[in-house]
């Protein structure tokens, strides 16, 4: 199990936002040199982040990104699920699968408690805390 390279820098452009100046607007440009991520994939990624309510986009010359909301608001698992989907474990979790061994498999239980413990854990972690500017 392995973060995808979008969620790695959907966090690594939030967390610059986070830092910024309150209330900034930051270029794309920017975001993208300070946090070394290629422009084309930050292009595809910050649309995700602005449909998930994260983050808003300023159109014109003088525009970018900022914050759709206080830093200490917005946490790690709502940017890694507006841009990778609802976290899960193993597919049995997802209630559209139907597992052949539902009922008789013992490990849906351990897979459910893992999966709400990383939940909970992504879950306390805002970008008041995270917030990084450099």
């Amino acid at each position: 199990m392995q973060l995808t390279r979008e969620g790695d820098y959907g966090i690594r452009a939030v967390a610059y936002l986070a830092g910024s100046k309150n209330g900034s607007i930051t270029s794309a440009t920017i975001i993208s040199e300070k946090k070394n991520i290629p422009p084309k994939f930050l292009a595809r990624i910050m649309p995700k982040l602005v449909r998930g309510g994260i983050v808003i986009s300023i159109p014109g010359s003088k525009g970018g990104y900022k914050l759709a909301r206080e830093s200490r608001l917005i946490n790690c698992l709502e940017v890694l699920e507006a841009l990778e989907g609802e976290l899960r474990l193993n597919l049995c979790l997802d209630k559209a699968y139907h597992c052949e061994l539902e009922g008789q498999c013992h490990m849906s239980d351990v897979w459910l408690q893992g999966q709400n413990l990383l939940k909970d854990y992504f879950k306390g972690i805002t970008f008041d805390i995270v917030g990084d500017a450099t």
